[in-house]
């Protein structure tokens, strides 16, 4: 036996194999040495026929068998037309697994993970793509090879050739055409639609390189470039999707007077007759650091990137960030420049005036498009549209007013800016006095469309506002007047209260960090608290509950804070009505007129020069405004908006301080002698004062924007933030800074491409408790048969399933009808859930509670379970408000609130 086998390993013998004694047939030669110990284990004596191969007897000349060879192998009978399988003898009863086949194969995929996980920048997703990308490949080459052996087998007996069918077994290499980027990228164009991005020479420079052939670095001139994808070209690939064509051109204005985009707006009504049924287009620009902030070469390769959104579609698919649409990336300083603005503008004026043509079923149709709003936060905007930066006096772009003003009369808005005025503004912007009075420093880099104008289409963020600006210094001065003054807990208590408190499923993302100290609550320079805006947004929610058994009624900084919570459950509504609007402005007013009334600050006349100082001091503390990384896991594809990313946040808008404050538990020094003999003075620190910031005054425009512009939350910038994550994580791996901008675009570009060939699942279904049965046999049946599910259908009952991001499950809640002027809302409890045979549509089973009343001191509903509604069903798109609601209790009470983020 061992002599068949080294004589087998030899050269010139290939499959198939076949048995001597029964001529059975086999593809490897481990199945056939197996076959023979089982049922023909030689004896030591040669006698009779011994095993033989298919070589022996049909091969060609060369592989015949040498008398030395033969000594232990007898030739058999001569044989009939030999048969073979993969791995197992035809008759059932003599099928042996190929157990180490499989073996082999098993060790190498545990190799090959083993060698990806060796490599320190291939991440979980990319180890797990490579997997699924293999096992794909090994599929299709199985698949292909079996077609070749069906096919072989379907021929007649006279007409098949062993030797051919061998041969096909030689696969070719697949990735021979694919080992060059630039092959790859000219198939990726041809045949998946890859948009190659265009290098725009800029300018000229010097960089210190290695020298070729001497061991120097030397100065090599350069060109300086951006990175451009034409925004038509985008365009037509989206319009070419007929998913989001159908979407596109089905949108149509609110039918119940609600305020719920753009079209139910004031402004809509102003745009040009042939543009109101074009592409609208909302663009984004801010910068990214796409190095760690404290790496040596921080600010070497800081990236500026131009996005936009397309309004047309709906909020939820515009909350994914495969629909938020890079057209440039350039350095920093160079967006600055008006020349990468020259190629965005040229393709913007032709799209407003002839548009692109695309060929439908034959068909050709013109589609035109239009800019509408210019968004980000505030220094961005103010760069980009030409206004002096936001620690200027005239420190609005909405209107006219100063800071000394605001700080007089937060209440107060200034004359509102006009383009015609403007323009006037524009003109006089070289003489130093008219460029301080009115803010503007030059001509925007957006000009010359048909409707754009920096004026009237530039929308304020909210979540700059709000949740980065307000919120953040509102709650530190409540924690720090709680904390460090009146000591009704200590730091470490308020850590406890937020660690373990029950924030239920849907906000376990958001729960803000415990990582508050007595130290950082007392330092008034900043009001950062080290926490994400997605934090902050829950922490004001949850604050009423975290400390409502300690603080006594009427406390001022509570009700501040009440106050804003309840601004931001209107603000960050996906509909308005007028009352809602009327609220939203009377709370806003009360708001600021309770915190001025809490920090007037200095309000006495002060020198030009004193006042310039104070503009220095200002500006200075303005930059220590900053925000730490999201310290939560990334969610790219999550449509639930405050669970996706931040980052670093460098907004000069921050926050001059207001009214005078001492310093807590800080003694003053003596003065110290020093070596040289003369003394320093120190002291405690010297008290400051706490003012009303920009971001407060941006508020009182809030209600005049969502009257023009439609709900405000359509234009926040968190989305576009959480883009920035996919270019900095692109950096940190490839870690290739010779052209960092051609390389994050051409990443981006296939990334593109490749989301294209995924299938468009509507809805996730849980992994675990997924029961498929008949409605007839469901738990539910009554209930689904009373829906109007035919008994005979079949249905999912699953335990959670995620449709366009929301992750709908059990003992959750939602709003099954909106409050009104008159009526509170009404909460429904989620009992089961079910998906249709088909996954497309998601049934609730759910029992509505009572609401009791809504208490203002909590920002809550009080809710009690009814004794008199039965369980129903309805599918998901029949209920108002998509957000589910987890239920929260103060402290030492069991009674269930529900607080909605919003009111819609």
């Amino acid at each position: 036996m061992e002599g068949f086998i080294t004589h087998l390993n030899g050269e010139g013998h290939g499959p198939p194999f076949r048995c001597g004694y029964c001529a059975y047939s086999y593809l490897h030669r481990r199945t056939l040495y197996q076959h023979l110990r089982n049922h023909h284990q030689p004896s030591p004596v040669n006698s009779g026929p011994g095993p033989s191969t298919y070589s022996q007897t049909t091969a060609r000349p060369n592989t015949f068998h040498s008398d030395k060879s033969l000594s232990t192998v007898s030739d058999g009978p001569v044989l009939q037309e030999p048969v073979f399988d993969f791995g197992s003898p035809i008759e059932p009863e003599e099928s042996v697994p190929d157990e180490d086949v499989a073996s082999s194969l098993l060790s190498a995929a545990e190799r090959s993970v083993l060698k990806l996980r060796s490599v320190s920048y291939m991440t979980n997703v990319a180890i797990q793509a490579v997997n699924e990308q293999c096992h794909n490949l090994m599929q299709d080459t199985a698949s292909l090879l079996k077609q070749k052996v069906l096919k072989f087998l379907a021929t007649p007996e006279q007409e098949r050739n062993i030797d051919q069918l061998s041969q096909e077994f030689s696969i070719s290499n697949p990735f021979e055409n694919l080992k060059t980027k630039s092959q790859q990228l000219a198939c990726f164009q041809k045949k998946y639609g890859l948009l190659p991005p265009k290098e725009i020479y800029l300018r000229d420079t010097f960089v210190s390189r290695q020298h070729p052939k001497r061991p120097r670095l030397e100065p090599t001139q350069i060109h300086q470039s951006y990175q451009y994808v034409s925004i038509i070209d985008i365009l037509q690939g989206v319009l070419r999707d007929p998913y989001l064509r159908k979407l596109i051109l089905s949108e149509k204005p609110s039918s119940d007077g609600l305020l719920r985009s753009f079209r139910d707006g004031a402004l809509f009504e102003t745009l040009p007759p042939d543009l109101k049924s074009a592409i609208r287009v909302i663009i984004y620009v801010d910068d990214l650091e796409v190095l760690q902030a404290l790496s040596s070469k921080a600010g070497a390769y800081k990236v500026a990137g131009i996005y936009f959104g397309i309004q047309n579609l709906p909020a939820e698919l515009n909350s994914l960030l495969n629909y938020i649409f890079v057209t440039a990336l350039a350095y920093a300083d160079d967006a600055k420049r008006q020349e990468v603005w020259e190629l965005f503008l040229s393709d913007m004026r032709k799209l407003e005036t002839e548009g692109f043509d695309i060929v439908i079923d034959g068909q050709t149709y013109n589609f035109r498009a239009v800019l509408v709003a210019q968004i980000g936060d505030t220094l961005a905007a103010h760069e980009v549209l030409g206004f002096v930066s936001p620690s200027c006096n005239a420190f609005c772009r909405y209107c006219y007013i100063t800071r000394k003003e605001m700080w007089a009369d937060g209440l107060k808005v200034g004359p509102l800016r006009t383009p015609a005025q403007h323009n006037e503004d524009i003109r006089g912007c070289n003489n130093v006095v008219i460029r301080r009075a009115t803010g503007v420093r030059g001509a925007p880099l957006l000009h010359g469309l048909r409707f754009f104008n920096c004026v009237k289409s530039s929308v304020p963020d909210i979540f700059h506002d709000l949740n980065q600006g307000v919120c953040k210094m509102e709650v530190k001065l409540a924690f720090r007047e709680y904390v460090c003054k009146k000591k009704y807990l200590t730091a470490q208590e308020l850590n406890s209260r937020i660690q373990f408190f029950d924030y239920g499923f849907v906000d376990k993302k958001n729960k803000p960090s415990p990582n508050f100290t007595f130290a950082n609550l007392n330092d008034i320079k900043t009001y950062n608290l080290h926490q994400t805006g997605a934090q902050m947004w829950c922490l004001v929610r949850v604050f009423p509950f975290l400390l409502s058994d300690l603080i006594p009624d009427g406390d001022n900084h509570f009700k501040l804070i009440c106050l804003l919570n309840q601004i931001m459950t209107i603000v960050f509504a996906h509909a308005h009505s007028e009352y809602n609007l009327q609220e939203l402005n009377e709370l806003i007013h009360e708001h600021h007129a309770l915190f001025q009334n809490m920090y007037p600050g200095d309000l006495l006349e002060t020198s030009q020069a004193a006042h310039e100082q104070e503009m220095e001091v200002q500006v200075e503390l303005e930059n220590s405004f900053e925000n730490p990384d999201d310290p939560e896991v990334i969610n790219q594809e999550n449509l639930e908006e405050v669970e996706l990313p931040e980052e670093e946040f460098h907004d000069e808008e921050s926050v001059p301080l207001d009214e005078e404050i001492e310093v807590i538990d800080i003694p003053e020094v003596e003065s110290v002698s020093t070596e040289k003999g003369s003394t320093s003075q120190t002291a405690a620190k010297k008290p400051k004062v706490v003012r009303m910031i920009n971001k407060h005054h941006h508020m009182l425009h809030f209600v005049d924007f969502i009257r023009n512009f439609g709900p405000l939350i359509n234009y926040w910038c968190i989305r576009y933030e959480a883009k920035h994550y996919f270019f900095k994580l692109c950096a940190t791996v490839c870690h290739n800074f010779k052209n960092i901008l051609k390389t994050l675009m051409e990443i981006l570009q296939m990334k593109i491409a490749s989301d294209k060939l995924k299938p468009s699942n509507r809805l996730t279904i849980g992994k675990r408790g997924r029961e498929i049965m008949y409605v007839s046999e469901a738990p539910h049946r009554h209930q689904l048969s009373a829906f109007g599910l035919q008994p005979g259908n079949k249905i999912n009952k699953v335990n959670s399933v995620v449709l366009k991001g929301v992750d709908y499950r059990p003992e959750l809640f939602i709003i099954e009808k909106l409050r009104t002027q008159t009526t509170l809302p009404v909460f429904a409890q989620i009992e089961a859930v079910y998906v249709s045979s088909c996954e497309e549509h998601v049934y609730l089973l759910i029992q509505e509670w009572c609401t009791v009343k809504y208490d203002a001191r909590l920002c809550a509903y009080y809710v009690t379970p009814s004794q008199t509604s039965l369980i129903t069903v309805k599918e998901v798109i029949m209920f108002p408000s998509y957000r589910l609601l987890s239920p929260w209790r103060t402290y030492g009470s069991d009674v269930v609130y529900l607080a909605p983020r919003t009111i819609s």
